[in-house]
């Protein structure tokens, strides 16, 4: 970004540079989000091109994994993966079967992306109001525990169908990619939203960060400063089923086949918003007391957890509120971005 600038105005300092960029904002409904980005470009040319490129991208990684499109390359694994026969897939979805089965690994299966028939079972449930019948919610959750591998091709292996679901990961893969896109057009200083879920690139031109909201269990929250980092937020605020009074997640426990039944709101804070997304949703099916010890594996990640009985952070975000709190003025509390779960019907 600093080269590009520097060819624009050979004999500008540095500040000067900077100074000569301009605000631009961009919206999208991509993976039934609106998709946003907010982003410094030195003319709208170059602020287009790279926006254009960036929801290309992300429309790219929709069209991989998306449950909902029945065009998807997700949908045609569910339709033609043969057991014992490997199946040639695309490069996007080999990656995003990758990572997503390095975190199912670390988190003890707290993330799974195994679990689309379960995820399309209580979709419904939720839609009509009632549970699942038990004979489907257990035929369901058998499949979800049928493994698979990657072999070279790309393409994959498995004993038995499989119905993936990345509703758990998908958006921040696609924010990560889409920042790769910004920075190759020489775009360092960006906001991605998918719906709630942000990567931040460099800070606008002379602020300490993006300032950002976190949604709390019973409404806004921390203000967050965020500088190259992603959040991700995961609870039960717009999704829920109730059942004999108490409501249901739309969160899934891999481990059980069954919504998560403790209200609580998870904020992750990591380097890339792959891992975020992945990690909050980990983190609202383990809650407070398993989240210390699984979090240990992801070091570079600070986290929240918002419940009834109380509110818990590791020292990494505890950290993040106090730098936070050292910056911002009141500008920022009156600018601030808000995190939010997506809304039905997204991925």
């Amino acid at each position: 970004m600093m080269a590009l600038l520097g060819l624009l105005c050979p004999s500008c300092t540095l500040s000067e540079r900077v100074q000569s960029l301009h605000r631009y904002e961009f919206r999208k409904i991509l993976m039934g989000t609106d998709a946003r980005i907010v982003l410094y470009a030195p003319d709208d040319a170059s602020a287009e091109t790279a926006a254009r490129a960036a929801f290309d991208r992300i429309d790219e990684l929709e069209q991989a994994l998306s449950d909902y499109r029945l065009d998807s390359e997700v949908a045609r694994v569910a339709r033609e993966l043969r057991p014992g026969t490997p199946l040639p897939i695309r490069e996007d979805l080999a990656h995003a079967l990758a990572r997503s089965k390095e975190i199912r690994i670390r988190t003890d299966g707290a993330f799974d992306e195994r679990m689309g028939l379960l995820t399309r079972l209580w979709r419904r449930a939720r839609a009509d109001g009632a549970p699942p019948p038990p004979d489907e919610a257990r035929r369901a959750f058998a499949q979800s525990r049928v493994d698979y591998e990657l072999v070279p091709g790309p393409a994959l292996l498995a004993s038995a169908p499989i119905v993936f679901d990345f509703g758990g990961i998908g958006k921040g893969l696609a924010a990560d990619e889409a920042a790769r896109v910004l920075r190759s057009h020489g775009i360092a200083r960006f906001l991605i939203d998918m719906g709630g879920d942000l990567l931040a690139g460099l800070p606008p031109p002379g602020r300490p960060g993006w300032p950002v909201r976190i949604e709390g269990l019973h409404g806004p929250a921390d203000l967050l400063l965020l500088s190259e980092r992603a959040i991700a937020t995961s609870g039960p605020t717009y999704q829920h089923l109730v059942v004999e009074g108490s409501p249901l997640s739309h969160i899934l426990d891999p481990r059980s086949g069954r919504p998560v039944d403790t209200p609580r709101v998870v904020s992750v804070v990591c380097p890339d918003a792959a891992t975020a997304d992945a990690l909050a949703s980990a983190l609202s099916v383990l809650g407070p007391r398993e989240a210390y010890s699984i979090a240990e594996r992801f070091p570079a990640c600070a986290w929240r957890i918002e419940e009834e009985a109380g509110l818990y952070r590791n020292e990494a975000f505890r950290r993040l509120e106090a730098e936070s709190a050292g910056a911002h003025g009141d500008e920022a509390r009156g600018n601030s971005i808000r995190t939010q779960d997506p809304l039905p019907g997204s991925l």
